[in-house]
């Protein structure tokens, strides 16, 4: 995975300066969330903000997505990094696997409202469905 690393990298132009922070905790105690973003960098291109988490699993499940918006809502009400203009899942593969290694990829559709409507979803199940693991059997 460390080739398709070195590839995006090398393909965004990213130097040490353009990167605000990696593995960035965050927090909103109001809506009891928690979360460790990988990335905060701007874009040397285009000046945005962007936050990324990277994934180096063989798919990207859209709940990705919202996992990226919930960070997204935690950083900006924490102010770190002022407005995060954009979010994106950097997925990493062996070369072999995925074209040079690497995609970021956004999803438009998904916002903060999304991910507010389903923490609103999820908050509203039973403790039971919550905490319910399938045993396999």
């Amino acid at each position: 995975h460390n080739q398709g690393l070195l590839n995006w990298w090398e393909e965004r132009n990213l130097t040490k300066q353009d990167i605000l922070a990696c593995e960035v905790p965050l927090f909103l105690p109001r809506l009891e969330l928690a979360g460790t973003a990988d990335m905060v960098y701007v874009d040397p291109g285009t000046g945005a903000t962007v936050l990324t988490d990277l994934k180096t699993g063989r798919t990207v499940p859209w709940t990705n997505f919202v996992q990226g918006e919930a960070y997204k809502l935690m950083a900006e009400e924490a102010g770190t990094f002022g407005t995060i203009d954009k979010v994106t899942v950097t997925h990493v593969r062996p070369v072999a696997e995925l074209d040079k290694g690497w995609e970021e990829l956004v999803a438009p559709t998904v916002t903060v409202d999304t991910f507010m409507h389903i923490l609103a979803i999820f908050n509203a199940l039973p403790h039971e469905i919550k905490e319910y693991e399938d045993d396999g059997e």
